[in-house]
């Protein structure tokens, strides 16, 4: 895991060099959400935005980061503060939006999942969220339709294939679901 193997360097450098913290400790956080060690990384990133508090890239890390272990509601604030600085940020607008999803806030993340897609129709992640909001926020059958359209623009996912077939095992359609 060239991830594993990068935060370790920058460890290693921190340890021998504290005086390189400052300016290893960004890239390291980095290294560690990259590596599935969000928990680890989510400190460091902190640690970071305090030093700099203008770093987008850390403050895109920490909501990431703040998302894989479950604190949705900080996510958002990270994603908001970023949000008052840049409304285009589209990160940001992405972040936030799955924060609000995962959180079980859909009609929240719905209108953000529309705006995103206004600016880019195409963004995958964009109409996956928003079939997912539409299939937990009980509107089953639009959800379907958002996924029979996906599935035909990426007949190969199979995440696709199952969450088009959740939809309609919800929708009451079990034989269409199997």
């Amino acid at each position: 895991d060239r991830n594993k193997e990068s935060a370790e360097l920058y460890q290693r450098v921190i340890k021998r060099f504290p005086a390189r913290r400052n300016d290893v400790i960004a890239p390291l956080a980095a290294q560690l959400l990259w590596a599935d060690r969000a928990d680890a990384a989510i400190p460091l990133l902190q640690e970071a935005l305090t030093r700099k508090p203008n770093d987008r890239d850390s403050a895109i890390n920490l909501g990431e980061a703040l998302q894989t272990t479950g604190k949705y509601p900080q996510a958002i604030a990270v994603y908001d503060e970023l949000l008052t600085k840049n409304s285009n940020d589209a990160a940001a607008r992405r972040g936030k939006a799955w924060a609000l999803l995962r959180s079980d806030r859909f009609a929240d993340a719905e209108p953000l999942f529309r705006d995103i897609l206004k600016s880019d129709p195409n963004n995958a992640d964009a109409r996956i969220g928003l079939a997912r909001t539409l299939n937990f926020s009980g509107r089953h059958q639009d959800a379907i339709r958002a996924y029979d359209q996906l599935a035909r623009d990426f007949p190969k996912d199979q995440g696709i294939q199952v969450q088009r077939a959740t939809a309609q095992y919800w929708a009451g359609m079990e034989q269409e679901a199997l």
